[in-house]
């Protein structure tokens, strides 16, 4: 691996600005113990959320999860060296040693061969082999859980891949730097980063597209309730961009819709809606509308089968002139 481009004296200089750093959190966390605000903050010594870490692939290879890990290195060098390290070890065994438990971040046919950090901060990971066969969920994915685990280290404030000595293409579009917050919504919380499947309707208003996104779920919002919120908002111009065919997505839910309530029980999701649902607009289909809703949670989550829509508590029988069905399932073509 390369070493830090940097002077010894560059590297005491960054080491004594981050001394300095760590002393004025530790006057300001003792100033707010002695307002009694230990409560407010929830300041506790937790292993899992405040340790360092690394993330790699479940076994299925379709969601992130996070490790727990210690540094051994001494110095920053040694560290961001220890956790790409971790990152193409081949597998993992669970605590009893009897089962894989996780696979790791880099295929096999994706080598790492270098990395590079400049005086600000920015690290560059260079990469060979076939990086281009991956599919898209997991090239994101494998972008995110790299950007996520160096981030963690004071000496990194952004990461960018190169293959090779070209600069990353995804969807005909360059990557450059990337930090913590292209990727997740609440960096701190604990958790696994998953993938969703967002179904909204394409320009044509005649059937749904599906967009990946990724996100991180926390523990204090259902992610059901995260995952409505995130299609209520709409595509992003870059997954338009990122659309094959050159169509685009729209968001059909109407504008102000709100969600009342959202739980999940024997596989059934029961997602209850402000009245602004009902406005007419018929430029879309009743169906579609519906099944923007149904099929984002059904696709995005496997522990869901049927999806029940109401507004303001009252089950909904007919919309846009179609009638209901009690229960929605995904609609044929969706997937």
């Amino acid at each position: 691996m390369s070493s830090l481009c940097a002077t010894t004296a560059s590297r005491e200089r960054d080491r004594s600005v981050l001394r300095s750093v760590v002393l004025l959190l530790c006057l300001l966390l003792s100033a707010l113990l002695l307002c009694g605000c230990e409560e407010e903050y929830g300041v506790e010594d937790n292993p899992e959320e405040t340790g360092s870490f690394y993330y790699a692939f479940d076994v299925a290879a379709k969601k992130l999860v996070r490790r727990s890990t210690e540094f051994t290195g001494a110095n920053a060098s040694e560290r961001i060296d220890e956790l790409l390290s971790m990152m193409v070890a081949k597998r993992e065994l669970s605590e009893d040693k009897t089962e894989i438990s996780a696979t790791r971040l880099y295929p096999s046919d994706i080598v790492m061969v270098g990395w590079d950090i400049s005086p600000e901060g920015d690290l560059t990971v260079t990469l060979e082999g076939e990086y281009s066969e991956l599919s898209r969920t997991r090239e994101a994915l494998l972008r995110a859980g790299l950007v996520l685990t160096m981030c963690q280290l004071p000496e990194v404030g952004r990461v960018r891949i190169r293959i090779g000595e070209e600069t990353l293409v995804v969807n005909q579009k360059e990557i450059g730097f990337m930090q913590p917050s292209d990727f997740v919504r609440d960096i701190g919380a604990p958790g696994d980063i998953v993938t969703i499947k967002l179904c909204f309707v394409n320009d044509a208003k005649k059937d749904l597209v599906t967009i990946d996104r990724i996100f991180y779920p926390d523990d204090y919002k259902p992610r059901e309730q995260y995952c409505l919120e995130t299609l209520f908002s709409g595509p992003l111009d870059s997954e338009n961009n990122d659309l094959k065919k050159g169509g685009k997505a729209i968001n059909a839910i109407p504008e102000g819709t709100k969600i009342i309530d959202v739980t999940t029980k024997g596989g059934i999701c029961y997602v209850n809606l402000s009245k602004e649902f009902q406005t007419n607009d018929k430029t879309v289909a009743g169906h579609l509308v519906l099944h923007s809703v149904a099929d984002t949670l059904i696709l995005s989550f496997d522990y869901i089968d049927k999806v029940v829509i109401s507004v303001e508590g009252k089950h909904l029988r007919s919309y846009r002139g179609e009638d209901v069905p009690s229960a929605l399932t995904v609609e044929t073509g969706t997937e």
